[in-house]
Parts: C-alpha cells; structure tokens; sequence
C-alpha cells in the first residue's frame, strides 16, 4: 500500500513521475525525485523521467541503483516514492551503493 506522495518541488499529488535529476550538466548520475506533470514540463531540458509513480515498484527503484542511475539516499528515496520507509529497499539499496564505491 502507497502512502500520500507529493511532488518534490510543489507538493501537488497528479499525474505523479519519478525523475533524475542530474547532479550536473555532465552527468548521467543524479538525485531521484517525484515530479508532478507541470514540474515535469518545467525542468523538461533538466531531469529524466523514469516512469509514472503509480508504475513504480521496489524492484525497478532498486535497478536505478544497480544501474549507477540514483546514488540519493535510500531512505529518503523511498519516503519520497512509496510515502514511507521500504527497510527492504533501504537494506538493498544501501547495499549496492556501499559496493559501487568499493
């Protein structure tokens, strides 16, 4: 069950999307966020949307991970996306980011 997500920028709850953004102009890495549709448009040229927030799973969440998509916070990322804190996403999550800095 998914608690009350909002968008990260103006706390609106439509047409939800998790997105990158990227921590710089030349990076594919970058900060894993929710966009509402019109904050979506608005940083159009800034961010990547990875899917609709209603599509969202851990396992996909876990892929951005796994890809070096996403090194934000597990935790925060999973308040942000699920609404609460997924321990078995944190735990998984904190995982491969602990071994891609090895």
């Amino acid at each position: 069950m998914r608690n009350k997500v909002n968008c990260s920028r103006c706390a609106s709850n439509t047409e939800l999307h998790v997105i990158i953004q990227p921590y710089s102009n030349d990076s594919e890495e970058g900060r894993l966020l929710v966009y509402c549709k019109d904050c979506t448009q608005d940083y159009a040229d800034r961010i990547t949307i990875i899917s609709a927030l209603s599509d969202m799973n851990p396992k996909q969440l876990l892929k951005l991970y796994s890809d070096g998509v996403s090194s934000s916070n597990p935790e925060t990322t999973s308040e942000i996306v699920f609404g609460r804190v997924d321990r078995e996403f944190v735990s998984a999550a904190s995982q491969m980011l602990r071994e891609r800095k090895q």
